[in-house]
């Protein structure tokens, strides 16, 4: 069952150089284009004091990219194939320290939580039964990438190839019941949702926004 955790980080800026192809991915709102947003981000993101949410209480830090190799090794070990819109991000932007909240946590390595886990770490310790809930099942493919803090976190559906995002919310969970009451689709992809970071969206109003579309459905 998961619990409140932080995110770790040091203070060392990253040089960032690369080139991307353009490529569009679709969502809810409309068209989002890959090379535009990982260059966006590239521009936050050099300034350390501006890379998370949380930055001016919990010093930034943008991790290297992880290499070709690194991530089809994670993909291995995790059984599925990443959406190309999130695997762009990790190799042409960095390996996690940036972003919504406490930020992306790190795929290969890079950004940890509290607990020395990245999102790997996370994910693998989320799909590990419970024996003391037979209702805790956590979705295959589902990769916890934003740490809200809280327990929370914005969550990237690798079955789908945008990568959409949902919210898992624990806290509100029902004890004796299923855990379907903590997921909330955002209704958007991985690189909506940092479009919509980058244009001053605070996460409050997508949970906001996720959690009255739940209600209405």
């Amino acid at each position: 069952m998961p619990r409140a955790e932080g995110l770790h980080r040091g203070a060392s800026p990253l040089p960032l150089s690369c080139a991307l192809a353009p490529r569009a991915t679709s969502w809810h709102g409309g068209i989002v284009n890959i090379a535009e947003i990982v260059e966006r981000l590239r521009a936050r993101v050099a300034n350390l004091s501006k890379a998370t949410d949380t930055a001016d209480v919990v010093p930034a830090q943008v991790y290297a990219p992880p290499s070709t190799e690194a991530v089809a090794a994670v993909e291995r070990r995790l059984g599925v194939e990443l959406p190309a819109p999130l695997r762009a991000v990790y190799q042409h932007v960095g390996d996690g320290g940036f972003g919504p909240a406490y930020g992306l946590l790190g795929l290969v390595d890079g950004a940890k939580n509290e607990d020395g886990l990245n999102a790997v770490g996370v994910y693998e310790s989320f799909i590990e039964p419970d024996p003391d809930d037979p209702h805790w099942q956590w979705p295959t493919g589902l990769l916890p990438v934003v740490h809200l803090g809280c327990a929370m976190f914005f969550c990237v559906r690798c079955d789908t190839p945008d990568g959409d995002v949902v919210w898992f919310e624990p806290n509100a969970h029902v004890e004796g019941m299923p855990w379907d009451d903590t997921l909330f689709p955002l209704s958007m992809s991985i690189l909506a949702l940092l479009e919509q970071w980058l244009d001053g969206v605070d996460t409050l109003t997508m949970m906001e926004a996720a959690f009255d579309a739940k209600q209405e459905a």
